[in-house]
């Protein structure tokens, strides 16, 4: 641990002293970026929180086996009065417009509000044109249910929009922790209209604090070592991640490595820097998987430098029949191509993530399927099948693929169904297993709502 993390923290200690009863929202909301010059997130990815974790290395992989168990959303987009309980491995299915990548934003968005400390005002946040349009209330709530760290917890947030909708903030926030289902829950945090209230791990009561309404209060709370749960949750809930993969925005280029991809992996070549010094034992079991799909000639992948520092291109490398090494910048594959290297590179990931400290990486993937043939994909769905067999990680997958279809429709599904106009209604899919027809020639021929 760095001589500057061990110094932020003592600090954060002794402001929660100094402070203990309700203390300025511009000590709380900002203490965090000012101290560290850093934004949460970069604090976090460069080991500023590492203060949180004050027991052996072996104590923290013990805490694995992470899942999400509920969704709630109300009064956002076409989810009104919501819910979903998703399974650890499941396929979300039905008709475009039906609600499926809808369900995935709710979770990126708390991911941003939490884990990340983006301002709730963001245009790309809780923005008016994201309220039910047929819904004349102004607040939108939302709930988020994790068994995980030796118990579960239960999240909610609500955000009101006001000066007829140009703005909003958050009304209520509330983290709450139980250690078995017969318990009640108890709080970990609560604000309401812009005053907190901390809450220790044994519950007890701790400082009260005045907030910045525009962001999640969970997100700005001073690490100690009597908030383990809570930043635990913020930790964990930095590991959900909603893929929409786009091969056409993913540049060869990077400046720098990121810890996490974003929606479209557009900074696809910056999280392989960093998977590759993550996970060393990544490239071998990748090179294995891509030769299957890519063929024998493929060599692997490699980061080359220029004469700018810090600066990578990524590139593709193929032995021709003579045994020369022939490469091609990342940027100069197909969209097909570049699409079965970073679905590859998900799934070895995903593996590598499920025995990881925090509990394994949820992963909701949109459609995986576009740009690959279906002999490509069939390796791919197994692979991250076992993933979550043999690992603590939780699989989502949105799809109208019949190959997706008849591969969950024995297992677990969910089918979504709307009305144009309509909320988004979930319910079980199923087809008699003894049936000759296959699920997907159910979908296609209109026999179910999913069709």
């Amino acid at each position: 641990m760095r001589y500057g993390t061990i110094r932020h923290a003592v600090i954060l200690q002794i402001l929660s002293i100094l402070f203990p009863s309700p203390f300025p929202a511009a000590t709380l909301a900002a203490v965090l970026p000012t101290i560290s010059g850093r934004s949460p997130q970069v604090a976090r990815q460069a080991g500023f929180y590492d203060i949180l974790y004050l027991g052996s290395p072996d104590q923290r992989a013990n805490e694995v086996g992470t899942v999400i168990t509920r969704i709630y959303a109300d009064n956002y987009k076409c989810l009104s009065n919501f819910e979903y309980k998703p399974g650890k491995n499941q396929l979300l299915m039905g008709l475009n417009g039906s609600g499926k990548s809808t369900v995935f934003e709710v979770l990126q968005l708390l991911r941003g509000a939490v884990a990340e400390g983006v301002p709730v005002d963001d245009d790309d946040m809780f923005a008016a044109h994201t309220l039910t349009q047929w819904d004349t209330r102004d607040v939108q709530s939302f709930e988020l249910e994790v068994e995980g760290n030796g118990g579960a917890y239960r999240y909610a947030l609500s955000i009101e929009h006001y000066d007829e909708r140009m703005n909003c903030h958050v009304s209520d926030e509330r983290l709450d922790f139980r250690e078995t289902p017969e318990d009640a829950w108890q709080p970990l945090f609560l604000m309401h209209l812009g005053e907190g209230t901390l809450y220790r791990d044994d519950h007890s009561e701790g400082p009260r604090v005045l907030m910045d309404r525009t962001r999640s209060g969970v997100a700005f709370v001073p690490l100690r070592p009597d908030n383990r749960r809570l930043a635990w949750f913020r930790e964990w809930l930095s590991q959900v991640l909603y893929i929409q993969l786009n091969p056409m925005d993913m540049p060869a280029r990077s400046e720098g490595e990121n810890q996490f991809p974003d929606q479209t992996l557009s900074n696809f070549t910056s999280w392989y820097r960093h998977l590759v010094q993550e996970f060393p034992q990544l490239q071998g079991q990748l090179l294995d998987l891509l030769r299957q799909v890519l063929g024998p000639e493929f060599a692997g992948l490699s980061l080359r430098g220029k004469d700018i520092p810090d600066l990578r291109w990524l590139r593709a490398e193929f032995r021709g029949e003579n045994g020369k090494l022939v490469w091609f910048s990342f940027d100069e594959l197909s969209d097909g191509q570049r699409a079965l290297i970073a679905l590859y590179v998900i799934a070895v990931y995903f593996r590598e993530a499920g025995t990881g400290d925090i509990g394994g990486v949820t992963l909701c993937i949109d459609e995986p399927e576009n740009y690959v043939a279906l002999a490509e994909l069939q390796p791919w769905i197994l692979e991250v099948e076992e993933a979550v067999e043999n690992g603590s990680s939780q699989l989502l997958v949105a799809s109208h693929h019949p190959e997706f279809i008849d591969h969950y429709a024995g297992m677990d599904a969910r089918q979504l169904i709307r009305s144009a106009v309509g909320p988004t209604r979930i319910e079980p899919f199923r087809v008699e297993s003894d049936d000759p027809i296959r699920a997907s020639e159910y979908v296609a021929r209109g026999w179910t709502d999913a069709s």
